[in-house]
């Protein structure tokens, strides 16, 4: 009697204890429930850099438009013999993760190209700091050039006059190389210097820039490619607020001359997966 007791009451425990079974807290080698906590309060970016630094401004692109707070879409910008018109919309999407710049084969302002550009001006300027952004480069035809860079006061110092930074160009006609460069004294006395990293154009790489009061660390990949010394007094642009540029342009002194059938259609395709700045 006793043993039939006892295994009646182990059964009932057994069964309470199933009706109360929940798989959320079933630990595995992080419990689901903490991943899952995790995944909801915590960014998938850091919020600290490497050296330190606090990330206080970004964009992931994510959900489906533009992020206005952030962003300008900057038209009207014709320079450097380029053969594109920047358009206000129909070029510049927001999707998948991703701000996506599309260069196409069509007349527009009495230019045959159309594209976009987008900018941070008068929503984010600012001095110093380490600048990253992942990229997939528009490869596949000779007139690709995108573009990620900061300029400076522009409407009150003039080119170069207000210092310009290029974190990454690329030129379709070197598919094989990223180019950084730093800009400045008034045009037509403008100065610069630059310095080339090789690349694979058909993968992501990150292209970045560490910049204080002396020094400005280009860098591909989370490597060092070039550090450009800005601690003489001539270099007095880069001691004064910036602000971040997006850019696809088509033709133009940089880059070499498109093939119209490539753009045709969907047209070519600049891919930016995220935009961080530290301090």
């Amino acid at each position: 009697m006793m043993k039939k007791f006892s295994l009646f009451f182990i059964c009932l425990f057994f069964v309470v204890s199933c009706s109360d079974y929940n798989t959320e807290n079933v630990p595995t080698t992080q419990s689901s429930s903490s991943q899952s906590s995790q995944s909801s309060s915590a960014p998938a970016y850091p919020l600290v850099d490497e050296d330190g630094r606090n990330l206080v401004w970004h964009d992931e692109f994510e959900g489906t438009n533009l992020d206005t707070a952030k962003w300008i879409v900057e038209t009207g910008v014709h320079v450097n013999n380029e053969l594109q018109d920047y358009k206000a919309s129909g070029n510049h999407q927001v999707t998948n993760g991703h701000l996506i710049i599309t260069a196409r084969y069509e007349t527009s302002g009495g230019y045959n190209y159309t594209s976009a550009r987008v900018k941070t001006d008068g929503k984010f300027n600012f001095t110093y700091g380490h600048v990253v952004a992942r990229i997939l480069l528009p490869s596949g035809d000779n007139g690709t050039w995108p573009a990620f860079w900061m300029l400076g006061d522009y409407a009150t110092y003039g080119w170069a006059d207000c210092g310009e930074l290029d974190i990454m160009e690329y030129a379709g006609s070197r598919p094989d190389q990223a180019s950084s460069a730093i800009h400045w004294d008034p045009w037509p006395s403008n100065q610069y210097q630059g310095d080339l990293a090789t690349i694979d154009d058909d993968t992501y790489h990150t292209y970045a820039v560490k910049w204080n009061s002396t020094s400005i660390k280009w860098i591909v990949d989370g490597n060092l490619q070039h550090t450009y010394d800005i601690s003489n007094a001539q270099f007095y642009a880069f001691r004064r607020a910036m602000f971040i540029i997006i850019n696809f342009a088509v033709g133009g002194d940089f880059t070499g001359t498109p093939d119209p059938t490539n753009y045709q259609g969907s047209g070519i395709s600049y891919l930016i997966d995220y935009v961080r700045v530290y301090q």
